[in-house]
């Protein structure tokens, strides 16, 4: 839960950005998340939907430097009698690279500390590990849409995958 609070208190704090900072190259945005867990994932929790704050630094026209933090809940999933979730708040450090600059298409990766909070029944257990993302997007006149593989624990790919839907938006680009 204090994960939780410092998310939103961070969120404040990039909300407070002067709008011309994304004329200099630097964005502040919001995106949701989708998460469906694939393999091992899928039998400890459900789905999983969030938010992620976004800031994103622009060095050439077709690389810009990300950082996001956010929040994913995961819906319950049944473990014989009883029910299962993994909720984790990630904080990412990335690139976006446009190889076909000037269109909007993007390859973005990221890595960065997957903060877990495991559930069994009435029982719970916190766990940090090292992952990353990797996808693609596309991103019009300041809503960013992405598809990505995403690794919660780089140590257990195989039981810690799954894919992950973003939607979001350039709070800069709206003036706010």
């Amino acid at each position: 839960m204090k994960g939780f609070f410092a998310a939103v208190l961070l969120g404040l704090l990039l909300l407070a950005v002067p709008t011309q900072a994304h004329a200099q190259g630097f964005a502040i945005g919001i995106d949701g998340a989708f998460v469906l867990p694939q393999g091992d994932l899928a039998d400890i929790t459900g789905s999983q939907i969030g938010g992620l704050i976004r800031a994103e630094f622009s060095l050439l026209s077709m690389v810009s430097f990300t950082a996001r933090l956010g929040y994913l809940y995961g819906m319950e999933q049944e473990q014989g009698l009883t029910q299962s979730s993994l909720d984790v708040i990630p904080i990412l450090a990335g690139v976006k690279w446009c190889p076909l600059w000037p269109t909007p298409l993007y390859i973005a990766g990221e890595l960065g500390v997957m903060s877990a909070t495991y559930r069994l029944g009435g029982a719970e257990k916190d766990e940090s590990w090292t992952g990353g993302t990797l996808g693609i997007g596309a991103k019009f006149s300041g809503i960013d849409v992405r598809g990505q593989f995403l690794v919660f624990d780089l140590n257990n790919l195989n039981e810690t995958y799954g894919l992950m839907l973003n939607v979001g938006f350039d709070l800069t680009s709206l003036g706010l």
